[in-house]
């Protein structure tokens, strides 16, 4: 069986004035990271983390991200 872990953040970002082009003040976001371990065999294990982030104002800080994605295999000659 693998093993998950992981966090999940939530920000908020607050203006006390509104922008010259921008009436938004508050601006909150979540992000969060999720982590996957599998041993697959006695040299063989699989390990993923993935990473996402969503706000609710800002469009480029929405995204999904592959942050590690790895197979290690264990020789007999090392």
């Amino acid at each position: 069986m693998g093993e998950f872990s992981g966090w999940l953040n939530g920000q908020v970002r607050y203006y006390p004035e509104t922008g010259e082009h921008v009436d938004e003040q508050t601006y909150p976001s979540a992000a969060f990271q999720l982590n996957y371990s599998q041993d697959l065999s006695d040299n063989d294990q699989l390990i993923v983390g993935l990473f996402g982030r969503g706000d609710s104002v800002d469009d480029e800080r929405n995204y999904l991200d592959a942050r590690e994605f790895l197979w290690l295999h264990y020789g007999e000659g090392y």
